[in-house]
Protein backbone atom coordinates (compact mmCIF):
# COMPACT_ATOMS: atom_id res chain seq x y z
CA UNK A 1 0.00 0.00 0.00
CA UNK A 2 1.15 3.53 -0.77
CA UNK A 3 -0.32 7.01 -0.38
CA UNK A 4 0.14 9.92 -2.79
CA UNK A 5 -0.20 13.60 -1.99
CA UNK A 6 -1.45 16.23 -4.42
CA UNK A 7 2.04 16.55 -5.93
CA UNK A 8 2.12 12.75 -6.58
CA UNK A 9 4.79 12.20 -3.90
CA UNK A 10 4.54 8.61 -2.62
CA UNK A 11 4.52 7.60 1.05
CA UNK A 12 4.93 4.14 2.55
CA UNK A 13 2.18 3.36 5.06
CA UNK A 14 2.83 2.07 8.59
CA UNK A 15 0.54 1.31 11.52
CA UNK A 16 3.31 2.24 13.97
CA UNK A 17 6.53 4.24 13.85
CA UNK A 18 9.12 2.13 12.01
CA UNK A 19 12.72 1.66 13.04
CA UNK A 20 15.38 3.31 10.91
CA UNK A 21 18.67 1.42 10.54
CA UNK A 22 21.80 3.40 9.74
CA UNK A 23 25.30 2.02 9.24
CA UNK A 24 27.76 4.34 11.02
CA UNK A 25 31.42 4.14 9.98
CA UNK A 26 34.26 3.48 12.43
CA UNK A 27 35.12 6.54 14.57
CA UNK A 28 31.79 8.20 13.71
CA UNK A 29 28.90 8.70 16.11
CA UNK A 30 25.15 9.25 15.96
CA UNK A 31 25.55 13.01 16.46
CA UNK A 32 27.62 13.21 13.29
CA UNK A 33 24.34 12.94 11.35
CA UNK A 34 21.53 15.37 10.65
CA UNK A 35 17.94 14.29 10.16
CA UNK A 36 15.60 16.42 8.07
CA UNK A 37 11.87 15.98 8.73
CA UNK A 38 9.69 17.82 6.23
CA UNK A 39 12.61 20.19 5.47
CA UNK A 40 13.28 20.91 9.20
CA UNK A 41 16.74 19.91 10.42
CA UNK A 42 17.43 18.15 13.74
CA UNK A 43 20.30 16.38 15.43
CA UNK A 44 19.38 12.73 15.61
CA UNK A 45 19.83 12.46 19.36
CA UNK A 46 17.34 15.32 19.89
CA UNK A 47 14.40 13.65 18.12
CA UNK A 48 15.01 9.94 18.49
CA UNK A 49 16.13 7.25 20.83
CA UNK A 50 18.70 4.90 19.44
CA UNK A 51 20.75 1.80 20.10
CA UNK A 52 24.25 1.12 18.73
CA UNK A 53 25.33 -2.40 17.76
CA UNK A 54 28.79 -3.42 16.58
CA UNK A 55 28.74 -5.00 13.13
CA UNK A 56 30.74 -8.25 13.27
CA UNK A 57 32.47 -7.97 9.90
CA UNK A 58 35.79 -6.64 11.23
CA UNK A 59 35.22 -3.14 9.89
CA UNK A 60 34.57 -1.52 13.25
CA UNK A 61 31.37 0.01 11.86
CA UNK A 62 28.25 0.14 14.00
CA UNK A 63 24.55 -0.28 13.26
CA UNK A 64 22.39 2.49 14.64
CA UNK A 65 18.81 1.34 15.33
CA UNK A 66 16.89 4.63 15.43
CA UNK A 67 13.31 5.14 16.61
CA UNK A 68 11.83 8.64 16.29
CA UNK A 69 9.95 9.98 19.30
CA UNK A 70 6.21 9.57 18.81
CA UNK A 71 5.35 13.26 19.33
CA UNK A 72 7.97 14.26 16.75
CA UNK A 73 6.63 11.80 14.20
CA UNK A 74 2.94 12.50 14.74
CA UNK A 75 3.40 16.28 14.65
CA UNK A 76 5.02 15.86 11.21
CA UNK A 77 2.81 13.08 9.87
CA UNK A 78 3.15 12.38 6.96
CA UNK A 79 6.90 12.87 6.95
CA UNK A 80 9.64 13.10 4.36
CA UNK A 81 12.76 11.93 6.21
CA UNK A 82 16.33 12.49 5.00
CA UNK A 83 19.45 11.53 6.97
CA UNK A 84 22.81 12.92 5.91
CA UNK A 85 26.22 13.43 7.44
CA UNK A 86 26.98 16.84 8.97
CA UNK A 87 28.88 19.09 6.62
CA UNK A 88 28.04 16.91 3.65
CA UNK A 89 25.26 16.67 1.07
CA UNK A 90 25.58 12.89 0.89
CA UNK A 91 22.24 11.31 1.70
CA UNK A 92 22.37 8.03 3.62
CA UNK A 93 18.63 7.44 4.04
CA UNK A 94 15.60 8.97 2.35
CA UNK A 95 12.11 7.76 3.21
CA UNK A 96 8.54 9.05 2.98
CA UNK A 97 6.46 7.75 5.89
CA UNK A 98 2.72 7.96 6.59
CA UNK A 99 1.48 6.67 9.96
CA UNK A 100 -2.13 5.41 10.00
CA UNK A 101 -2.57 3.57 13.27
CA UNK A 102 -6.19 2.50 12.93
CA UNK A 103 -6.53 1.83 9.21
CA UNK A 104 -8.42 -1.40 8.51
CA UNK A 105 -9.61 -2.87 5.21
CA UNK A 106 -10.85 -6.23 3.96
CA UNK A 107 -11.56 -7.86 0.61
CA UNK A 108 -14.28 -10.43 -0.01
CA UNK A 109 -11.63 -13.11 -0.72
CA UNK A 110 -8.24 -13.92 0.76
CA UNK A 111 -6.75 -13.74 -2.72
CA UNK A 112 -7.74 -13.71 -6.39
CA UNK A 113 -6.41 -15.55 -9.39
CA UNK A 114 -8.73 -15.89 -12.38
CA UNK A 115 -11.56 -13.75 -11.02
CA UNK A 116 -12.50 -10.69 -13.04
CA UNK A 117 -13.78 -8.58 -10.14
CA UNK A 118 -12.69 -8.06 -6.53
CA UNK A 119 -14.74 -6.39 -3.83
CA UNK A 120 -13.46 -4.40 -0.87
CA UNK A 121 -16.05 -4.91 1.85
CA UNK A 122 -14.48 -3.02 4.75
CA UNK A 123 -12.55 0.25 4.87
CA UNK A 124 -12.21 2.43 7.93
CA UNK A 125 -9.68 4.52 9.80
CA UNK A 126 -9.53 7.00 12.66
CA UNK A 127 -8.90 10.67 11.89
CA UNK A 128 -9.32 10.17 8.15
CA UNK A 129 -12.36 10.84 6.00
CA UNK A 130 -12.80 8.73 2.86
CA UNK A 131 -14.55 10.09 -0.22
CA UNK A 132 -17.08 7.98 -2.20
CA UNK A 133 -17.02 4.99 0.14
CA UNK A 134 -20.11 3.06 -0.92
CA UNK A 135 -19.31 -0.50 0.10
CA UNK A 136 -18.84 -3.04 -1.27
CA UNK A 137 -16.58 -1.31 -3.79
CA UNK A 138 -15.80 -3.29 -6.94
CA UNK A 139 -12.37 -3.41 -8.59
CA UNK A 140 -12.21 -4.53 -12.24
CA UNK A 141 -9.20 -6.85 -12.19
CA UNK A 142 -9.03 -6.94 -15.98
CA UNK A 143 -8.08 -3.26 -15.95
CA UNK A 144 -6.22 -2.86 -12.66
CA UNK A 145 -5.29 -4.82 -9.56
CA UNK A 146 -5.09 -1.76 -7.35
CA UNK A 147 -7.90 -0.16 -5.34
CA UNK A 148 -7.70 3.66 -5.32
CA UNK A 149 -9.60 6.06 -3.09
CA UNK A 150 -9.15 9.65 -1.97
CA UNK A 151 -9.31 10.75 1.65
CA UNK A 152 -8.79 13.81 3.81
CA UNK A 153 -6.21 13.94 6.60
CA UNK A 154 -5.29 17.07 8.57
CA UNK A 155 -7.16 19.25 6.06
CA UNK A 156 -5.17 17.87 3.10
CA UNK A 157 -6.30 15.54 0.31
CA UNK A 158 -4.44 12.29 -0.39
CA UNK A 159 -4.94 9.24 -2.57
CA UNK A 160 -4.61 5.75 -1.08
CA UNK A 161 -3.59 2.84 -3.31
CA UNK A 162 -4.25 -0.64 -1.92
CA UNK A 163 -2.92 -3.63 -3.85
CA UNK A 164 -5.55 -6.30 -4.43
CA UNK A 165 -4.13 -9.69 -3.32
CA UNK A 166 -3.72 -11.31 -6.75
CA UNK A 167 -1.72 -14.44 -7.57
CA UNK A 168 0.55 -13.64 -10.55
CA UNK A 169 3.12 -15.55 -12.55
CA UNK A 170 5.34 -15.13 -15.58
CA UNK A 171 7.20 -17.61 -17.73
CA UNK A 172 9.43 -15.76 -20.16
CA UNK A 173 7.19 -13.53 -22.28
CA UNK A 174 4.09 -15.46 -21.13
CA UNK A 175 2.23 -14.56 -17.96
CA UNK A 176 -1.01 -14.82 -16.03
CA UNK A 177 -2.23 -11.55 -17.57
CA UNK A 178 -1.78 -12.59 -21.21
CA UNK A 179 -4.85 -13.68 -23.14
CA UNK A 180 -3.78 -17.28 -23.61
CA UNK A 181 -2.01 -18.73 -20.62
CA UNK A 182 -4.04 -21.83 -19.73
CA UNK A 183 -2.38 -23.90 -22.45
CA UNK A 184 1.16 -23.18 -23.69
CA UNK A 185 3.12 -24.63 -26.61
CA UNK A 186 6.57 -25.68 -25.41
CA UNK A 187 8.44 -23.77 -28.14
CA UNK A 188 6.77 -20.53 -27.04
CA UNK A 189 8.53 -20.73 -23.66
CA UNK A 190 11.59 -18.54 -24.28
CA UNK A 191 12.86 -18.72 -20.69
CA UNK A 192 12.72 -21.93 -18.67
CA UNK A 193 12.23 -20.22 -15.30
CA UNK A 194 8.85 -19.63 -13.69
CA UNK A 195 8.37 -16.57 -11.46
CA UNK A 196 5.40 -16.49 -9.06
CA UNK A 197 4.25 -13.52 -7.00
CA UNK A 198 2.17 -14.74 -4.08
CA UNK A 199 -0.52 -12.59 -2.42
CA UNK A 200 -0.70 -11.81 1.31
CA UNK A 201 2.71 -13.31 2.10
CA UNK A 202 1.47 -16.79 1.15
CA UNK A 203 3.89 -19.35 -0.25
CA UNK A 204 3.84 -22.71 -1.99
CA UNK A 205 6.06 -25.27 -3.59
CA UNK A 206 5.61 -25.71 -7.33
CA UNK A 207 3.66 -28.87 -8.16
CA UNK A 208 4.53 -30.55 -11.47
CA UNK A 209 2.13 -33.21 -12.76
CA UNK A 210 2.65 -35.37 -15.85
CA UNK A 211 0.91 -38.51 -17.02
CA UNK A 212 3.30 -40.75 -15.10
CA UNK A 213 4.94 -38.65 -12.40
CA UNK A 214 4.44 -36.08 -9.69
CA UNK A 215 7.11 -33.66 -8.51
CA UNK A 216 7.47 -30.74 -6.09
CA UNK A 217 10.04 -27.94 -6.48
CA UNK A 218 11.12 -25.38 -3.89
CA UNK A 219 11.32 -21.79 -5.08
CA UNK A 220 14.01 -19.18 -4.48
CA UNK A 221 12.93 -15.72 -3.36
CA UNK A 222 13.98 -12.99 -5.80
CA UNK A 223 12.61 -9.58 -4.78
CA UNK A 224 8.87 -9.96 -4.30
CA UNK A 225 8.71 -13.11 -6.46
CA UNK A 226 9.72 -16.76 -6.14
CA UNK A 227 11.72 -18.34 -8.95
CA UNK A 228 11.37 -21.99 -9.96
CA UNK A 229 13.81 -23.59 -12.41
CA UNK A 230 12.02 -25.93 -14.83
CA UNK A 231 14.64 -26.51 -17.55
CA UNK A 232 14.55 -30.27 -16.98
CA UNK A 233 10.92 -30.45 -18.09
CA UNK A 234 11.89 -29.66 -21.69
CA UNK A 235 14.44 -32.41 -22.23
CA UNK A 236 11.93 -34.82 -23.81
CA UNK A 237 10.02 -33.96 -26.97
CA UNK A 238 6.66 -35.42 -28.00
CA UNK A 239 5.67 -36.13 -24.39
CA UNK A 240 2.33 -35.81 -22.65
CA UNK A 241 1.28 -32.37 -21.30
CA UNK A 242 2.90 -31.09 -18.11
CA UNK A 243 0.71 -29.26 -15.60
CA UNK A 244 2.18 -26.63 -13.28
CA UNK A 245 0.31 -25.59 -10.15
CA UNK A 246 0.60 -24.26 -6.61
CA UNK A 247 -1.21 -24.98 -3.36
CA UNK A 248 -2.48 -21.89 -1.51
CA UNK A 249 -4.38 -22.22 1.76
CA UNK A 250 -5.19 -25.80 0.85
CA UNK A 251 -6.59 -24.81 -2.55
CA UNK A 252 -5.01 -26.08 -5.77
CA UNK A 253 -4.41 -23.38 -8.35
CA UNK A 254 -3.52 -24.47 -11.88
CA UNK A 255 -0.92 -22.12 -13.32
CA UNK A 256 -0.65 -23.50 -16.84
CA UNK A 257 -0.24 -26.63 -18.91
CA UNK A 258 2.71 -27.02 -21.27
CA UNK A 259 1.99 -29.05 -24.42
CA UNK A 260 4.41 -30.97 -26.61
CA UNK A 261 1.84 -32.32 -29.08
CA UNK A 262 -0.29 -29.90 -31.15
CA UNK A 263 -4.04 -29.78 -30.55
CA UNK A 264 -7.17 -27.73 -31.26
CA UNK A 265 -9.54 -26.38 -28.60
CA UNK A 266 -12.64 -24.16 -28.48
CA UNK A 267 -13.65 -25.10 -32.02
CA UNK A 268 -16.86 -23.72 -33.54
CA UNK A 269 -18.30 -23.72 -37.06
CA UNK A 270 -21.28 -22.00 -38.69
CA UNK A 271 -22.67 -21.89 -42.20
CA UNK A 272 -25.03 -19.25 -43.56
CA UNK A 273 -26.79 -19.84 -46.87
CA UNK A 274 -27.54 -17.25 -49.53
CA UNK A 275 -30.72 -16.21 -47.75
CA UNK A 276 -28.62 -14.75 -44.94
CA UNK A 277 -26.85 -11.40 -44.98
CA UNK A 278 -23.47 -12.97 -44.20
CA UNK A 279 -23.40 -15.93 -46.57
CA UNK A 280 -20.56 -18.44 -46.22
CA UNK A 281 -18.64 -20.82 -43.97
CA UNK A 282 -17.14 -19.50 -40.74
CA UNK A 283 -14.98 -21.52 -38.36
CA UNK A 284 -12.69 -20.54 -35.52
CA UNK A 285 -10.55 -22.32 -32.97
CA UNK A 286 -7.52 -22.05 -30.71
CA UNK A 287 -4.44 -23.80 -32.03
CA UNK A 288 -1.76 -24.92 -29.57
CA UNK A 289 1.22 -25.86 -31.71
CA UNK A 290 3.43 -24.76 -34.60
CA UNK A 291 3.26 -25.15 -38.38
CA UNK A 292 0.59 -25.03 -41.05
CA UNK A 293 -2.70 -26.79 -40.55
CA UNK A 294 -5.05 -28.18 -43.21
CA UNK A 295 -8.83 -28.09 -43.26
CA UNK A 296 -11.16 -30.37 -45.25
CA UNK A 297 -14.89 -29.73 -45.63
CA UNK A 298 -16.66 -33.04 -46.29
CA UNK A 299 -20.17 -33.81 -47.57
CA UNK A 300 -21.19 -36.61 -45.18
CA UNK A 301 -23.67 -38.55 -47.38
CA UNK A 302 -20.92 -39.27 -49.96
CA UNK A 303 -17.82 -38.70 -47.77
CA UNK A 304 -16.53 -36.41 -50.52
CA UNK A 305 -14.14 -33.54 -49.75
CA UNK A 306 -15.87 -30.43 -51.06
CA UNK A 307 -13.05 -28.00 -50.38
CA UNK A 308 -9.55 -28.00 -48.90
CA UNK A 309 -7.78 -25.12 -47.14
CA UNK A 310 -4.22 -24.60 -45.89
CA UNK A 311 -4.08 -22.23 -42.92
CA UNK A 312 -0.94 -20.22 -42.11
CA UNK A 313 -0.64 -18.54 -38.71
CA UNK A 314 -4.37 -18.09 -38.31
CA UNK A 315 -7.12 -19.42 -36.11
CA UNK A 316 -10.14 -18.83 -38.24
CA UNK A 317 -11.59 -19.75 -41.59
CA UNK A 318 -13.95 -17.52 -43.55
CA UNK A 319 -15.12 -18.50 -47.03
CA UNK A 320 -18.00 -16.48 -48.43
CA UNK A 321 -17.90 -18.23 -51.81
CA UNK A 322 -18.52 -21.83 -50.75
CA UNK A 323 -22.03 -23.21 -51.28
CA UNK A 324 -23.12 -26.28 -49.31
CA UNK A 325 -26.12 -28.56 -49.77
CA UNK A 326 -28.76 -28.93 -47.07
CA UNK A 327 -27.41 -31.96 -45.27
CA UNK A 328 -24.86 -33.13 -42.74
CA UNK A 329 -21.24 -32.07 -43.27
CA UNK A 330 -17.93 -32.63 -41.54
CA UNK A 331 -14.92 -30.40 -41.02
CA UNK A 332 -11.54 -32.00 -40.35
CA UNK A 333 -8.49 -30.04 -39.15
CA UNK A 334 -5.15 -31.84 -39.40
CA UNK A 335 -1.41 -31.54 -39.87
CA UNK A 336 0.76 -33.43 -42.34
CA UNK A 337 3.61 -35.00 -40.41
CA UNK A 338 6.76 -36.24 -42.15
CA UNK A 339 8.87 -39.14 -40.89
CA UNK A 340 12.18 -37.44 -40.01
CA UNK A 341 14.05 -40.73 -39.51
CA UNK A 342 13.06 -42.96 -42.40
CA UNK A 343 11.84 -40.46 -44.97
CA UNK A 344 8.55 -42.22 -45.49
CA UNK A 345 5.21 -40.84 -46.59
CA UNK A 346 3.62 -38.00 -44.69
CA UNK A 347 0.94 -38.95 -42.19
CA UNK A 348 -2.25 -37.10 -41.39
CA UNK A 349 -2.46 -36.13 -37.71
CA UNK A 350 -6.09 -35.17 -37.03
CA UNK A 351 -6.46 -32.32 -34.53
CA UNK A 352 -10.25 -31.81 -34.75
CA UNK A 353 -13.14 -33.58 -36.46
CA UNK A 354 -16.58 -32.04 -36.09
CA UNK A 355 -19.99 -32.55 -37.70
CA UNK A 356 -22.29 -29.68 -38.60
CA UNK A 357 -25.63 -29.37 -40.32
CA UNK A 358 -26.54 -27.08 -43.17
CA UNK A 359 -30.23 -26.28 -43.16
CA UNK A 360 -32.91 -27.03 -40.59
CA UNK A 361 -31.43 -29.60 -38.16
CA UNK A 362 -34.72 -31.48 -37.69
CA UNK A 363 -35.29 -31.85 -41.44
CA UNK A 364 -31.67 -32.75 -42.14
CA UNK A 365 -31.33 -35.27 -39.29
CA UNK A 366 -34.56 -37.08 -40.10
CA UNK A 367 -34.51 -36.92 -43.91
CA UNK A 368 -35.46 -40.35 -45.29
CA UNK A 369 -35.19 -41.75 -41.75
CA UNK A 370 -37.57 -43.78 -39.60
CA UNK A 371 -37.93 -42.71 -35.96
CA UNK A 372 -38.90 -45.31 -33.38
CA UNK A 373 -40.69 -44.29 -30.19
CA UNK A 374 -38.77 -45.63 -27.20
CA UNK A 375 -40.42 -43.93 -24.21
CA UNK A 376 -43.19 -41.49 -23.45
CA UNK A 377 -43.49 -39.08 -20.54
CA UNK A 378 -46.70 -38.40 -18.66
CA UNK A 379 -46.81 -36.22 -15.55
CA UNK A 380 -43.01 -36.65 -15.21
CA UNK A 381 -43.34 -40.47 -15.23
CA UNK A 382 -41.57 -42.41 -17.97
CA UNK A 383 -43.17 -45.36 -19.79
CA UNK A 384 -41.82 -47.75 -22.40
CA UNK A 385 -43.43 -47.54 -25.85
CA UNK A 386 -44.25 -50.39 -28.23
CA UNK A 387 -44.74 -50.18 -31.99
CA UNK A 388 -44.90 -46.42 -32.48
CA UNK A 389 -43.01 -44.73 -35.32
CA UNK A 390 -42.74 -41.40 -37.13
CA UNK A 391 -41.50 -40.67 -40.65
CA UNK A 392 -41.61 -38.01 -43.37
CA UNK A 393 -40.96 -35.11 -40.99
CA UNK A 394 -41.52 -31.87 -42.85
CA UNK A 395 -42.16 -28.17 -42.32
CA UNK A 396 -45.55 -27.10 -40.98
CA UNK A 397 -47.58 -23.93 -41.31
CA UNK A 398 -48.19 -24.08 -37.57
CA UNK A 399 -45.59 -21.89 -35.90
CA UNK A 400 -42.99 -23.80 -33.86
CA UNK A 401 -44.17 -27.21 -35.11
CA UNK A 402 -43.29 -29.73 -37.82
CA UNK A 403 -45.59 -32.25 -39.47
CA UNK A 404 -44.93 -35.99 -39.36
CA UNK A 405 -46.63 -39.19 -40.41
CA UNK A 406 -47.43 -41.54 -37.52
CA UNK A 407 -47.39 -45.28 -38.16
CA UNK A 408 -46.92 -48.75 -36.69
CA UNK A 409 -46.24 -52.23 -38.04
CA UNK A 410 -48.67 -55.11 -38.39
CA UNK A 411 -47.88 -58.67 -39.46
CA UNK A 412 -49.68 -60.03 -42.52
CA UNK A 413 -51.65 -63.11 -41.46
CA UNK A 414 -50.99 -64.85 -44.77
CA UNK A 415 -47.37 -63.99 -45.61
CA UNK A 416 -46.07 -63.38 -42.07
CA UNK A 417 -44.30 -60.23 -43.24
CA UNK A 418 -44.51 -56.88 -41.45
CA UNK A 419 -46.07 -53.98 -43.27
CA UNK A 420 -46.64 -50.34 -42.41
CA UNK A 421 -49.99 -49.22 -41.02
CA UNK A 422 -50.89 -45.60 -40.45
CA UNK A 423 -52.79 -43.60 -37.84
CA UNK A 424 -55.23 -42.56 -40.55
CA UNK A 425 -57.68 -40.79 -38.23
CA UNK A 426 -54.94 -38.77 -36.53
CA UNK A 427 -52.36 -37.96 -39.24
CA UNK A 428 -50.60 -35.72 -39.78
CA UNK A 429 -49.13 -35.41 -36.32
CA UNK A 430 -47.78 -32.02 -35.29
CA UNK A 431 -44.47 -32.34 -33.47
CA UNK A 432 -42.56 -29.72 -31.50
CA UNK A 433 -38.87 -30.44 -30.72
CA UNK A 434 -37.83 -30.44 -27.06
CA UNK A 435 -34.42 -32.12 -27.43
CA UNK A 436 -32.28 -32.77 -30.52
CA UNK A 437 -29.34 -35.18 -30.40
CA UNK A 438 -27.32 -36.97 -33.06
CA UNK A 439 -29.62 -40.00 -33.12
CA UNK A 440 -32.18 -39.23 -30.40
CA UNK A 441 -34.98 -36.67 -30.38
CA UNK A 442 -37.74 -35.72 -27.97
CA UNK A 443 -40.99 -34.28 -29.30
CA UNK A 444 -44.19 -32.87 -27.92
CA UNK A 445 -46.85 -34.45 -30.21
CA UNK A 446 -50.49 -33.66 -30.97
CA UNK A 447 -52.76 -35.07 -33.66
CA UNK A 448 -54.22 -33.22 -36.65
CA UNK A 449 -56.99 -31.80 -34.45
CA UNK A 450 -54.56 -30.55 -31.81
CA UNK A 451 -55.45 -33.28 -29.31
CA UNK A 452 -52.77 -34.99 -27.26
CA UNK A 453 -51.90 -38.66 -27.65
CA UNK A 454 -53.04 -41.39 -25.22
CA UNK A 455 -50.78 -44.13 -23.83
CA UNK A 456 -52.09 -47.54 -22.77
CA UNK A 457 -50.06 -48.69 -19.78
CA UNK A 458 -51.14 -52.33 -20.26
CA UNK A 459 -50.40 -52.79 -23.97
CA UNK A 460 -47.79 -50.00 -24.28
CA UNK A 461 -49.61 -48.78 -27.41
CA UNK A 462 -50.30 -45.18 -28.46
CA UNK A 463 -53.91 -44.14 -29.17
CA UNK A 464 -55.54 -47.57 -28.75
CA UNK A 465 -58.92 -48.07 -30.42
CA UNK A 466 -60.77 -48.36 -27.13
CA UNK A 467 -60.14 -45.87 -24.30
CA UNK A 468 -62.20 -45.68 -21.12
CA UNK A 469 -61.93 -43.45 -18.09
CA UNK A 470 -59.47 -45.71 -16.27
CA UNK A 471 -56.84 -43.10 -15.27
CA UNK A 472 -54.49 -45.78 -13.99
CA UNK A 473 -54.31 -47.47 -17.39
CA UNK A 474 -54.65 -44.59 -19.87
CA UNK A 475 -52.26 -41.63 -19.67
CA UNK A 476 -52.12 -38.37 -21.58
CA UNK A 477 -48.69 -38.15 -23.23
CA UNK A 478 -46.65 -34.98 -22.61
CA UNK A 479 -43.61 -35.93 -24.72
CA UNK A 480 -42.18 -38.83 -26.71
CA UNK A 481 -38.52 -39.91 -26.89
CA UNK A 482 -37.54 -41.36 -30.25
CA UNK A 483 -34.45 -42.89 -31.86
CA UNK A 484 -33.43 -42.79 -35.50
CA UNK A 485 -33.39 -46.48 -36.48
CA UNK A 486 -32.94 -46.44 -40.28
Amino acid sequence: MIIKDDSKKCFDVYSSIPEIRLRIPYKKGINDYIISINNKNFTLSDVAKFEMKLISDGSGDELGVICLYEHVMMENNPAQIIIREKGSNRIYIEENIFILKSLQYEFDQNYYYKEKVAEIIRLEGKDIEFYDTVLPYKVNLRLNDCFKIKFEFNASIYEMLIDVPVLKWRLGSLSSVTNRHDDIWWEDVDEKKLYVKYPNHLLSQLYIITGTSYEKIQGKKIGDEYRYSIEHLFQIRNQEPITLGVLINGKEERITEIHFKPFIKDFSVSYYDRNDLIQGLYAQWKYIGRGDIHVDVIYSPTNKVIKHYTIHDNEQLMDRNIELYYSEHEIVIYQLVEDDFFGGDTEKSVLAHETFIVGDPIIVCTKNKLLKGMFCISDEDKYELFNFYLKDIRFSKRRGFYEATGMYFIRDRYTGKEREWYFTNYNPFFVKPIYIGMDKLTFEIVDKDGDGLIYDVKTKYVNPRVVNKNAERYKLIDAVELEIVK
